[in-house]
């Protein structure tokens, strides 16, 4: 894009936003549309101008610019409730969308490796004696598998299964400071210990129990994991190639728009908690505590195709600094 062009182009357009702007207390009622009007374009031009050049005084002056022109149109703060609903509706689920690639590789190779070894373990005894002697497989397997899903009042295992697995989630997201390169290691080591009991659980015909105990909330437990994961080496990879942008920008941006997953995994991994505490421990029988787990990955992957695939066609990115300022253009 020829910048000088664009802002000789557009400079009227600015010009008179600024001047509607200070005399905002007098305006006449055309004045007020031609404010809205102008403040919905003068957006737009922002997003124009951060999305095709590297300009960061230009990009300031109109980001400064809308913000102005914002708090005239709209004289108040957005309430709260509003900015709630908007990230849970636009930035959480744009992210998670816009990741979904990154996604799926982080979930299939996480599969992969997880099957690799459960089925090396399950066949072989020598692999297993190196694991642990046969009386404590059998009390693995028997007792302290099924056990350590009931041993703590649910209320209180709820919150220590939250907590726990939020800060797992929020740490793979903080690797990406280091490129995303120690993910793919906290991944694997995650999937070694979920194959080794697999595969011991195998090797003991105890399979279904180990399925039974570990998909009711481990389908969303995982995906919450796997969604942090693809994020984080996301951000990673912008470092490594920030394509024709600045890469301190596209850093800064990709930055906040990971937080949005790190904050909107609290909710979800606080769903799978309750199902951990409540449903997986329950006496419903295997069908129906498989079925509320399936049943809740469904929704939430719904969830995410729905309001991440419409908020990804408006031109939403999930940056948290950056939304507020960028109208869609038509």
């Amino acid at each position: 894009m020829d910048i000088d062009a664009f802002v000789t182009a557009h400079r009227p357009v600015w010009e008179r936003l600024d001047q509607l702007i200070k005399r905002r207390s007098s305006l006449t009622g055309a004045e007020v549309d031609e404010l809205v009007d102008l403040y919905q374009r003068v957006s737009t031009h922002l997003s124009i101008v951060r999305s095709s050049t590297p300009d960061a005084m230009l990009a300031g002056r109109l980001s400064a610019l809308v913000a102005r022109a914002r708090s005239a149109v709209t004289g108040t703060r957005t309430p709260a409730w509003r900015e709630l609903v908007r990230f849970f509706t636009v930035s959480f689920p744009v992210v998670a969308y816009r990741t979904r690639w990154w996604w799926l590789g982080t979930s299939l190779a996480f599969l992969a490796v997880s099957w690799v070894i459960g089925a090396w373990v399950a066949a072989n005894p020598d692999v297993q004696a190196a694991i642990a002697s046969p009386d404590e497989i059998t009390q693995l397997v028997e007792h302290d598998f099924a056990d350590y899903y009931s041993e703590h009042p649910a209320a209180s295992f709820a919150s220590r299964v939250w907590i726990n697995n939020a800060w797992v989630s929020l740490q793979v997201i903080v690797y990406a400071i280091f490129l995303g390169i120690p993910i793919p290691l906290v991944l694997f080591q995650n999937a070694a210990n979920v194959a080794i009991s697999g595969g011991l659980m195998a090797s003991r015909d105890k399979l279904d129990i180990f399925f039974g105990l570990i998909t009711p909330h481990g389908l969303l437990e995982l995906t919450a994991v796997f969604l942090a994961a693809a994020a984080g080496m996301r951000l990673g990879w912008a470092v490594i190639d920030p394509g024709h942008r600045r890469r301190a920008e596209v850093m800064a941006e990709q930055g906040r728009a990971v937080m949005a997953v790190a904050l909107g995994l609290v909710a979800v991994l606080f769903v799978s908690g309750l199902i951990e505490a409540f449903v997986t421990p329950s006496g419903l029988p295997t069908a129906a505590r498989v079925g509320i787990g399936v049943l809740a990955e469904l929704v939430f992957l719904a969830y995410v195709i729905f309001f991440g695939r419409r908020a990804a066609r408006e031109g939403e990115t999930g940056d948290l600094e950056r939304a507020p300022d960028v109208a869609p253009s038509a």
